[in-house]
């Protein structure tokens, strides 16, 4: 019982940084309403975009957006 608790716990604080992420990226992002940070894992940001029309405009973005992660929020974002 007591692991079960720990593993509901780190889900817990998983899900809890996510959204935070996910509110801070869409702080940087145009398309903000039309996507969402899906996960973050090894340096690589998965984010969930609606259509393949807003995919492509984001493709745009990516470098800046990389770039303005990496100096304010993420030192160690990849990709």
């Amino acid at each position: 019982l007591l692991d079960s608790n720990q593993l509901v716990g780190n889900i817990q604080e998983r899900a809890l940084a996510l959204s935070r992420l996910n509110n801070a990226v869409k702080a940087h992002l145009n398309c903000a309403e039309h996507c969402r940070v899906s996960n973050y894992r090894q340096g690589v940001l998965i984010i969930e975009i609606a259509s393949a029309a807003w995919s492509m405009r984001l493709n745009y973005e990516r470098n800046s957006l990389i770039t303005k992660l990496r100096e304010k929020l993420l030192p160690n974002l990849v990709d």
